[in-house]
């Protein structure tokens, strides 16, 4: 009988770095933006620039601002995010594009590249942008005047998040847990009741 004891593999998650991610040159990411040609046949068959009308919403305005971002003339902002998670990801721009530009994949990876940002962003920080002050100008220094970084996400969006993906989703248990209560609350009336209160209000205001 063998009294050797098991190899016990145990496997730590790590998050991708930024610096990583699909947005930055000599990748696969980079080389299908420059297979767009900014011919413009995509803007009709885009719901949401047929709507807004705004060019950072079309599927061309989204590519230029990926390609900014993957030769560092752009930093992720929240104008960014909006932008990118404003896209339906329908693909109806593919039919379109003489070039065969696969914009499914592009738009998959700049979320991918902000989720990875908002990732490696400390909850709580305040960090603020780091700009060159020129030279002779020691008596108005910009950093005391320098805007702090925007924060991608709300402090209740991050902890949500963390909530959820963090917490209840890895455990079994807790997401037992969590439907059982939501069961409750659909069984037992309150739910109706919840819906009634919001109704009155909504009549009131």
């Amino acid at each position: 009988m063998s009294l050797d004891t098991p190899n016990i593999q145990t496997t730590v998650a790590t998050v991708t770095s930024p610096a990583q991610g699909p947005l930055h040159r000599n990748t696969h990411t980079y080389d299908l933006m420059r297979q767009c040609i900014h011919c413009g046949f995509c803007l009709p068959t885009c719901p949401t620039y047929a709507v807004l009308g705004v060019e950072m919403d079309s599927p061309r305005g989204r590519i230029y601002q990926m390609q900014a971002i993957a030769e560092g003339r752009m930093e992720i902002s929240p104008e960014f995010v909006d932008h990118m998670y404003c896209c339906l990801g329908c693909r109806a721009c593919e039919t379109a594009c003489p070039s065969g530009v696969q914009f499914g994949k592009l738009i998959e990876a700049a979320r991918e590249q902000i989720q990875l940002e908002v990732a490696h962003m400390p909850i709580l920080s305040e960090t603020k942008r780091e700009i060159a002050e020129p030279p002779g100008n020691g008596d108005f220094p910009l950093h005391e005047y320098a805007d702090k970084r925007p924060a991608l996400e709300s402090l209740t969006e991050r902890l949500l998040r963390s909530f959820f993906f963090d917490l209840i989703l890895p455990s079994r248990t807790l997401t037992s847990l969590v439907f059982a209560a939501l069961k409750v609350y659909q069984r037992s009336g309150l739910q109706t009741l919840v819906r009634r209160l919001c109704r009155r209000r909504c009549r009131d205001s």
